[in-house]
């Protein structure tokens, strides 16, 4: 399904991708010194508020992908690692949820929240992502990519690594 395609069935779902709030991008000192504190922290409600969204999502929002074996197989390992790793409610990500949020994780700004550094070790072993340069390019543009665009680079990766490729 192309993008145009994505956007339009989205559209008529009413499935709107994870998106930070105004407040996040506008934070104030307050709200930067309030950071990890429980139930009052913005981070805290922001984490809160994308849960909630997924949490609405149900599994018809696969439907948008309708891609080929090696991208659905792709799409189902990440979205269960990040569903494992980051605790999100569930897997039901779509291609335009920001991989910014999708990695975020407030605890991990503590000394005992690697679960994000975990992941990426996961995915980068996974996946075939080789250390050095590859690696650095990688988790360099991470924070760029949306969910969908990760998904095509690993699934393409996976491709052209698998025997008789």
């Amino acid at each position: 399904m192309s993008q145009k395609m994505d956007e339009v069935h989205m559209r008529e779902q009413g499935i709107e991708p994870l998106a930070w709030p105004t407040e996040w991008l506008t934070r104030t000192w307050l709200d930067n010194f309030l950071m990890g504190i429980p139930l009052i922290g913005l981070d805290r409600r922001v984490l809160r508020e994308f849960r909630l969204q997924l949490k609405q999502r149900d599994e018809s929002v696969l439907r948008i992908w309708g891609a080929g074996p090696s991208v659905e197989s792709t799409r189902c390992r990440l979205a269960a690692l990040l569903q494992e790793y980051l605790r999100w409610p569930n897997t039901f990500f779509v291609p335009k949820d920001p991989c910014d949020i999708l990695f975020w994780n407030p605890s991990s700004l503590c000394i005992d929240g690697l679960e994000v550094t975990e992941l990426l070790c996961v995915i980068c072993e996974e996946f075939g992502i080789q250390e050095g340069q590859e690696e650095e390019d990688f988790l360099t543009r991470l924070s760029e990519m949306s969910f969908g665009e990760l998904v095509s680079r690993l699934a393409g990766k996976a491709s052209t690594s698998e025997p008789g490729s």
